[in-house]
């Protein structure tokens, strides 16, 4: 059966996309128990939970360390602190790039971070970043000699995101990102 170049392209993309999520999946360290990513009217819900050989606290201060966030997540280009409110809540500022095939997107978001015992809640601020708005809450819970992460979050992105094919998209790279941080953090901890 012959494709014609459009149609082509499109079923090498899934197939691509497919394919790296398997592997994406087959090689992660951190014990996924659950990950749901919910596309509806224009927002994307992300629920995960996941075990990682990582204590509470060493969790929690890789994900507030403003300045080596781009260890965790290889779509994080420069993170930067903007200002400080109290010791508990301050306002960061991500340059990322994100990549899934050839299609990459360049974004910032700006964040107020509310820091509180074993939870990290990012608050994306309207108007200053990629995002119309958006939050993302990670909850800490001791598992042993390890961690239980809950990661919620919910994003209402201020791009095109193509209709038949970009939420699909979007969903895994949501995934893959959720599963990069996590085992991220179990690596530079772990030792």
């Amino acid at each position: 059966m012959k494709l014609d170049g459009r149609l082509r392209r499109f079923v090498v993309l899934v197939l691509g996309c497919l394919g790296g999520m398997f592997w994406a999946s087959a090689v992660q360290a951190a014990e996924v128990l659950r990950m749901d990513v919910v596309h509806k009217n224009g927002r994307y819900g992300i629920q995960a939970e996941a075990l990682v050989s990582v204590l509470p606290d060493q969790v929690q201060s890789g994900i507030v360390d403003v300045n080596k966030l781009n260890r965790l997540s290889s779509d994080i280009l420069e993170s930067r602190l903007l200002s400080r409110q109290s010791p508990n809540r301050f306002m960061v500022r991500m340059d990322l790039r994100s990549c899934v095939l050839v299609f990459c997107l360049e974004r910032t978001l700006t964040e107020t971070v509310i820091v509180k015992n074993r939870e990290v809640v990012f608050v994306l601020v309207p108007g200053r970043g990629s995002f119309r708005s958006g939050w993302v809450r990670w909850k800490l819970f001791p598992a042993g000699a390890g961690t239980r992460v809950v990661y919620t979050s919910e994003l209402v992105p201020d791009f095109w995101v193509p209709p038949m094919i970009g939420p699909f998209l979007l969903t895994g790279k949501f995934q893959d990102n959720t599963i990069e941080v996590l085992e991220n953090l179990e690596k530079q901890y772990a030792r």
